[in-house]
């Protein structure tokens, strides 16, 4: 079966590039032809641009990110290598204005993961909805992600008109499963993040031991300069270096910046961490495929620290909340034989929704 993935996937996210490879990988393993549609949204691509309009009219914002502007375009460069050479992606790129002509390329569209239903994300792209797809095809998300707790009237109505045309619907979020079920009266599923429906081996094969010292990783997908004070205070009490991959900071205090890193040298720096603090979903991921200590930082969304929180308390870990009057806490340890065999179920589920999903389009 052909199967076409619509999803974040050439953005400046290594969190977003490696969910949309790992759910690809997922399907050919499963024995079907599948593909990121590469559609280049103009609203998202806009975000990420180098020069943000917003920081020109504040100059002092403006002076603050030029230093920066020469990683983000590198970052950029990573993020199409990676698309180009390591991620499998349709021949033909997409927009706005010709996305319709992929359709019957797919016997099915899967949307999927990440927060592609979050108009705020997706820069109110309503592609994401699959909106351009005629109802005689068959589409299904994965994982998808509302992260708005509550929203508008308008929205659910959007919502409840487009997902009413789907087979199969799957979210990321207990939340959004009560919210999609009240809308639609129908069952809705949740599954996992496709990253962790490949088992560590398969990312220890893409990835590369290396013999360097132990080190503390700092990873943030937002600034936190109180998260920023924790990774440093570790590093004087453990008399470690601090590793900082930054996206916004040209330089840090007590840390050693590391800008713009591709793809696969962003996990072998999971990897070879000795600890890893973070505010980032996917970097708490890679923590846990890796096995390592971690802590994480709270951030202003909620929606994210829920889905953080949640992803723990599935497969049973504890609180890791990063406090800086508890060095020691990252040093709890974690019994990660429970925490695979938890995964293990977890994987199970999601795969069983990706066979009654591609079981369907063999009809």
């Amino acid at each position: 079966m052909k199967v076409g993935i619509l999803t974040f996937h050439a953005v400046q996210n290594y969190g977003a590039m490696l969910q949309a490879y790992a759910l690809s990988e997922t399907i050919n393993g499963m024995g079907h032809s599948c593909e990121v549609i590469d559609y280049r949204s103009a609203s998202i691509e806009k975000q990420y641009k180098p020069i943000q309009l917003k920081e020109i009219k504040h100059p002092k914002g403006f002076l603050k990110s030029l230093p920066m502007i020469s990683h983000k375009k590198k970052l950029q460069r990573e993020v199409d290598d990676f698309v180009a050479n390591i991620m499998r992606t349709s021949k033909k790129k997409y927009d706005l204005s010709n996305i319709s002509s992929c359709v019957d390329d797919y016997d099915v569209i899967i949307v999927g993961s990440d927060q592609v239903w979050n108009l705020n994300a997706s820069g109110g792209d309503t592609t994401y909805l699959l909106d351009f797809v005629s109802d005689d095809k068959k589409r299904a998300s994965y994982a998808a992600s509302i992260s708005v707790k509550d929203p508008d009237d308008e929205y659910k109505s959007l919502l409840k008109n487009q997902l009413s045309r789907y087979k199969f619907i799957s979210v990321r979020e207990t939340d959004a499963k009560d919210l999609l079920e009240e809308l639609l009266t129908r069952d809705i599923y949740v599954t996992i993040d496709p990253t962790l429906l490949i088992d560590s081996e398969k990312w220890i094969n893409i990835s590369q031991d290396t013999d360097e010292q132990d080190y503390i990783l700092l990873y943030m997908m937002t600034v936190n300069a109180d998260l920023r004070k924790y990774a440093t205070e570790l590093s004087r009490r453990k008399g470690l270096p601090v590793k900082y991959v930054s996206l916004y900071e040209p330089k840090a205090e007590g840390c050693e910046m590391v800008f713009a890193p591709s793809v696969i040298d962003w996990i072998n720096l999971h990897r070879n961490a000795k600890y890893v603090v973070t505010n980032s979903f996917h970097g708490m991921v890679f923590s846990i495929v890796f096995q390592k200590k971690f802590a994480y930082g709270l951030t202003k969304n909620a929606g994210k620290n829920t889905r953080l929180s949640n992803l723990l308390e599935q497969i049973g870990i504890g609180d890791r909340v990063a406090n800086i009057d508890d060095l020691d806490k990252i040093d709890t340890p974690i019994d990660y034989e429970s925490v695979e065999n938890k995964l293990v179920d977890l994987r199970d589920g999601s795969m069983n929704y990706l066979k009654m999903v591609l079981a369907e389009g063999d009809k």
